[in-house]
């Protein structure tokens, strides 16, 4: 998890620097009276997208977890645990949420409704979630690496205005 923070931190500080150099180009490259339309055309794009772009790597992130998971708990054991013990199963759909995953609270609350004889089974279902979880997220990057470079390549290719030094 530390190597996943420190790509969303390294991509936050990345976009952090740009956007306001973006600003400063789009502003430069239009005439004064258009100056305030350009940067609301900017933002609106920019919206549109964020919006876009976070749906689109969620679905990504979605099937590679569910497709990981599905092949995590293949290769294990755990489902034949949890089948003979059904009211166990129950457990098993609430931690496959990535939000109860994380929340270690959630997670020490769900142990302790457990059996004993299951809570082996438990942390070993926990890490084959988390794995599944890193191999989605780390789709996410590579996906998302794979976008600003195609964005990077095409920045080569735009024309440079020099700096207007008045509002004329």
């Amino acid at each position: 998890m530390i190597t996943e923070a420190v790509s969303m931190t390294i991509v936050g500080v990345g976009l952090g620097i740009c956007f306001p150099i973006f600003n400063v180009t789009i502003q430069n490259a239009v005439v004064h009276k258009y100056l305030g339309v350009a940067t609301a055309t900017s933002q609106m794009f920019r919206q549109f997208g964020g919006t876009i772009g976070v749906a689109l790597l969620s679905i990504v992130m979605n099937y590679r977890f569910a497709d990981q998971s599905k092949i995590l708990f293949n290769q294990s054991e755990i489902v034949n645990i949890w089948g003979k013990e059904p009211e166990a199963a129950n457990v098993l759909g609430v931690i496959k949420n990535p939000q109860v995953l994380m929340n270690p609270e959630e997670l020490a609350q769900i142990e302790s409704a457990l059996p004993q004889h299951l809570k082996a089974t438990f942390f070993e279902t926990i890490e084959l979630l988390r794995t599944a979880f890193i191999y989605s997220l780390t789709g996410v990057f590579v996906l998302a690496a794979i976008l600003v470079l195609a964005a990077l390549i095409a920045g080569f290719f735009l024309e440079e205005i020099p700096l207007r030094s008045s509002n004329d």
